[in-house]
């Protein structure tokens, strides 16, 4: 068909402006421009993108130009809910890599209760079905007037869609201030660039670890350190990582707080264990406290977690350092194993054996709870598996029941304190107790672990390290009702902070009161079993008689760092109520609305109740951590120059 030569020049006239905007955004992401109005400006180009294309296909007739800009119109809307629905339970947006979650929407409506923005969600789609309703009851006579109307549809639509006129009531939702989702989308198929190596950033790190030694079998990619390598594991014991789903410090007692602990069984488990009072969660996701934890290395701080693209890493973690010495490896987890890609990804950090849902109960006849098999299942296929092994294992075991939004049939009894008022959970929006709920059980399940574990013969043969992955933001009802700055820095405090216990038949249990974080638990397992092997940790050994306190340990969050040194603690603190998520994620795109704030005390954070005195520290961009953490996962280090400039290091060391 051929088309005039008007409705050509209208759409290469729309074309040419999504393009100029697409790159007048893309130069203020650079400071080459003012970025104040990066969000609209990318709301803008992709509105005339939608909007050149639907003028394309309606120069064809009827018959090929109806259905196309209906399946195009209809793929928005999908896309555009979808997102919605990604973002209030991630906080974050949809990328190529992880469009392939979709395929867990039906597991991830268990938490519709605990969605925000239902009624915004509803309210673009009909806006969107009446822009389609519209455009097709024009006349088809008249393409003047058809072409104003559907530039005023489109504009007013996608204006709507991204909360251009109700920002101020809706705060948030479909819109991340600043980004456009299918923007943002279109720009992950763009590839990052690569971060070359040179000789002086090998130099630079040698002499900035001196007692380290720099491994030279590759100099592309120098590591850490290279301790040499064991000939065999001096004390070959198998090792048990058990990694609880969203459980903090805060509501146990292992910091020394036991009146109201929800924990009685991790507490009585502690007072036998090394018990490591001050430890960190890396990072907000369960997924990236994995790669802390196995792989001893900070997952990217922004977009998806590395697990999505599917790329070895190009450090040894602890999986496939313990395979090299013929350790059997596994992972075992109540729900699927293609969810973050673990599937893939997992084997290449040394996985042989992935102990998924449909392995763990392929009749489909385990109680569920939640988003998968139930915590005590699991736990119990765990020992029965390992306990069949005649050769040293590693495994990981992975909770999950006590997932957001923790409104499940437990079918355990509570402690009086513990029971749930559902209507006020759900009408003042506020999970806390259904969250302490879901710790109990998480206890309970534990504590069955832990007894017949300690009945099995695997008991005087094992290393069992028992930590989380991640904490949760809600908070007992008296903390909402302030926002002082103290306060916000203990809620960043309970975030971050989770359990961290070693326990075997040879370590002397006492209780540690060093920061540490997940990234020391990889080495520390080497250090027990006397392993020698090159390797890029960024931890330490926590078995070491003497803890390094003045190490920083660092926490990150979407596009946001804190950092906890000794008795230094700095955390973004938001000035908005756009953080107030349960992932910790933040709904604006610069850090406009937040400070990081620092404060030095030696009393606990979890239990001061003094105001404390803070100092802003003046983060301009968070570029350089971003940075620092892919470069470490793409080349197998961080340079350390980039450590030592990062800016809230420099602002501990005035303190």
């Amino acid at each position: 068909m051929k088309l005039n030569k008007p409705l050509i020049y209208k759409i290469l006239f729309w074309f040419v402006l999504f393009f100029l905007i697409l790159v007048y955004n893309e130069l203020a992401r650079y400071g080459l421009a003012d970025a104040k109005g990066a969000g609209h400006r990318d709301d803008q180009s992709i509105a005339f993108f939608i909007l050149a294309l639907i003028l394309f296909l309606s120069g064809f007739k009827k018959s090929v130009a109806r259905p196309a800009i209906i399946s195009v119109m209809a793929l928005l809307i999908i896309f555009a809910v979808v997102n919605w629905w990604y973002y209030d339970f991630y906080r974050d947006y949809l990328t190529p890599d992880t469009l392939k979650l979709a395929m867990y929407a039906e597991e991830s409506s268990l938490a519709w209760d605990g969605l925000k923005y239902k009624k915004e969600a509803l309210f673009f789609v009909l806006t969107m079905l009446a822009m389609l309703g519209i455009f097709f009851s024009l006349d088809q006579h008249k393409p003047k007037k058809k072409t104003l109307v559907i530039s005023a549809l489109v504009c007013l639509g996608f204006a709507i869609q991204q909360q251009v006129v109700l920002s101020d009531i809706s705060r948030g939702g479909l819109k991340h201030r600043g980004v456009n989702h299918i923007s943002y989308f279109i720009k992950g198929f763009i590839p990052a660039k690569k971060f070359e190596l040179t000789d002086e950033h090998i130099h630079r790190l040698a002499e900035a670890l001196p007692d380290k030694k720099i491994a030279s079998a590759d100099p592309k990619y120098p590591l850490f350190q290279d301790p040499g390598t064991s000939n065999a594991v001096k004390n070959p014991k198998n090792v048990i990582v058990v990694v609880l789903e969203s459980v903090r410090m805060a509501e146990t007692g292992l910091y020394g707080n036991t009146q109201d602990s929800d924990t009685p069984n991790l507490d009585r488990f502690a007072r036998e264990s090394l018990n490591f009072s001050r430890h960190y969660a890396n990072s907000n996701q369960t997924v990236r406290g994995e790669m802390a934890i196995l792989c001893s290395a900070m997952d990217y701080i922004n977009g998806s977690p590395y697990s999505m693209g599917g790329d070895p890493l190009k450090a040894n973690c602890l999986p496939s350092i313990l395979k090299h010495y013929g350790y059997e490896t596994h992972w075992i987890h109540g729900y699927k194993k293609k969810f973050f890609n673990r599937e893939n990804f997992f084997p290449l950090l040394g996985f042989q054996h992935i102990h998924d849902m449909e392995v763990i109960d392929p009749a489909e006849e385990k109680p569920k709870i939640g988003w998968g098999i139930a915590d005590t299942e699991v736990f119990d296929y765990a020992l029965t598996t390992l306990e069949q092994k005649t050769t040293p294992f590693f495994a990981e075991i992975l909770t999950l029941s006590n997932h957001y939004p923790y409104l499940w049939d437990w079918g355990i009894d509570f402690p009086d304190r513990l029971e749930l008022n559902r209507e006020y959970v759900e009408e003042e929006d506020n999970l806390y107790p259904a969250y302490q709920r879901g710790i109990y059980y998480t206890d309970y399940a534990l504590g069955q672990f832990i007894e017949r574990f300690k009945q099995s013969k695997l008991y005087e043969n094992t290393l069992l390290v028992v930590t989380a992955d991640h904490g949760i933001w809600t908070f007992p009802d008296q903390m909402l009702q302030t926002t002082e700055i103290s306060n916000e820095l203990k809620k960043n405090e309970m975030y971050f902070r989770l359990p961290l216990l070693i326990h075997a038949a040879n370590l002397d249990a006492r209780q540690i009161d060093v920061p540490v974080s997940q990234v020391d638990i990889a080495p520390s397992v080497l250090d027990y079993l006397g392993v020698e092997f090159p390797n890029a940790f960024l931890g330490e050994s926590l078995l070491t008689q003497a803890l390094n306190e003045n190490r920083p340990v660092y926490v990150m969050s979407s596009g946001s760092y804190g950092v906890r040194r000794n008795n230094q603690y700095c955390y973004p603190v938001e000035t908005s109520d756009l953080c107030s998520t349960y992932y910790r994620k933040c709904d604006s795109y610069t850090k406009s609305d937040a400070k990081t704030i620092c404060v030095s005390t030696d009393e606990d954070m979890l239990v001061s109740t003094d105001q404390l005195t803070a100092v802003e520290v003046d983060i301009s961009s968070d570029d350089v951590f971003i940075n620092l953490t892919q470069r470490f996962l793409e080349y197998g280090y961080i340079p350390p120059e980039q450590m030592l400039e990062l800016p809230v290091t420099q602002a501990l060391a005035k303190f």
